[in-house]
């Protein structure tokens, strides 16, 4: 079975990306994501995962009961980046995981040290699921760079660690594709960030663009899962009756 690693950043850019030349988050192919202005992380998460604007999946703002409702985009007809995958793993990314609410919202206005602490519990959490359970598709959200930004204390290490938390998710998780994303500056400002650990060749993607990315990218990997499974099969008849 193929794996895909997507690991979200509220508040990562591509400037603070390069300042500070960190190469996990870069992988081998990075750049800006159009985002447009205006527009709350909220939304953006939503439409992440939707591949539909705020129009028509409904969610422009954290006060929003479906928070609380880990169903509300399939209740409203939409099928989720999360819906094509067999065995997905979703860590605390909002509106599909209800602990994102009780762990994250309002932690913005915390002391510094509590807002690492938290971030660093979901990292925790997400690495001992990564290292001990099968899956396809492991989602996991970060508010580290966001929440530190809102109370003044954002700095360099702050970057670094969360690249060593991509880097070991990473290294124990063997994903074939991982995809950072950022939807956003620390101080809300559009564009947004991408990148891959495969060559996709794009250029100045859309938000809602990666919705149809990452199915693709899905079902290709499902594809070549599959045909290498024939193969393999193939083999161990061929072998099975002497010919080789």
């Amino acid at each position: 079975m193929s794996r895909i690693l997507i690991v979200c950043f509220d508040g990562l850019n591509r400037k603070a990306v390069e300042k500070y030349n960190l190469g996990e988050l870069k992988q081998v192919e990075y750049g800006d994501v159009i985002t447009g202005s205006g527009m709350l992380s909220a939304a953006l998460w939503s439409s992440f995962v939707t591949g539909e604007p705020p129009t028509k999946h409904g969610i422009v703002g954290w006060k929003n009961e479906a928070l609380d409702n880990p169903s509300y985009f399939e209740d409203q007809g939409f099928k989720t980046i999360v819906s094509h995958a067999e065995k997905p793993i979703v860590q605390y990314f909002p509106f599909l995981d209800p602990r994102w609410k009780s762990m994250y919202l309002g932690i913005e206005h915390k002391p510094k040290e509590e807002i690492i602490r938290r971030n660093r519990q979901v990292f925790l959490e997400s690495l001992e699921k990564i290292k001990s359970l099968d899956y396809d598709l492991f989602l996991v959200c970060f508010m580290l760079i966001d929440n530190l930004a809102h109370i003044g204390s954002l700095d360099e290490d702050a970057y670094h660690l969360a690249e060593s938390w991509v880097r070991q998710l990473k290294e124990y998780g063997k994903p074939d594709w991982t995809l950072v994303i950022g939807d956003k500056d620390p101080h809300h400002h559009h564009p947004g960030y991408y990148s891959s650990s495969r060559k996709l060749k794009l250029n100045n993607p859309y938000w809602r663009d990666f919705y149809r990315i990452i199915t693709g990218v899905m079902d290709m990997l499902k594809a070549t899962a599959k045909s290498n499974e024939i193969i393999e099969e193939a083999l161990r008849r061929y072998k099975k009756i002497g010919v080789a």
